[in-house]
């Protein structure tokens, strides 16, 4: 939304959900983040987990562009879902190898949706995601890890130089 498609009204109108569901099947799209998050967690001993989550980008039946989610706790049990969404997308790492969160952004998938009805609401899931091309990278940023949960805030101020060089335009 922006500012001219709005000036001239007396109310700003809340939309009434954000939630976009597309019809069960396969879909080609792209991975337009990846990070690490913390999350709850009650079965672990300090209260969270880490967990890897990939955002999808892909196109519904309108030509509407759909951010789905794919979330996987991380862990190198051979039968973990991480392991598994990893070998699908061809980028497990070998044995004392790393992954570059980077690396899997913009990559070219195929996604399985499935929808699940909970309280007279479609929720659209991602089943499987499996690697279906080459990477693209138009528009897409890489998100750094970082820590999502009800924990304390820390913010920091970044200060500027107060010296800043200016180009003077005028011979």
């Amino acid at each position: 939304m922006k500012l001219d498609e709005i000036k001239d009204l007396n109310i700003l109108s809340r939309p009434e959900s954000k939630l976009h569901s597309i019809a069960d099947g396969v879909y080609a799209g792209v991975i337009s983040q990846a990070e690490l998050i913390e999350r709850e967690s009650k079965y672990s001993s300090d209260g969270f987990r880490v967990v890897l989550r990939l955002q999808v980008e892909i196109e519904d039946e309108d030509g509407e562009t759909v951010s789905l989610f794919s979330n996987a706790n991380v862990s190198w049990s051979k039968k973990a879902t991480m392991v598994k969404l990893l070998e699908d997308l061809k980028f497990l790492p070998a044995p004392g190898e790393g992954l570059q969160l980077r690396d899997l952004v913009g990559l070219g998938v195929q996604a399985m949706i499935e929808n699940v009805e909970r309280d007279g609401t479609t929720f659209s899931n991602i089943v499987s995601l499996k690697q279906s091309g080459s990477k693209r990278t138009s528009g897409i940023q890489f998100a750094p890890p970082q820590r999502r949960a009800p924990v304390k805030k820390v913010s920091a101020v970044v200060e500027q130089d107060e010296e800043q060089d200016f180009i003077d335009d005028e011979d």
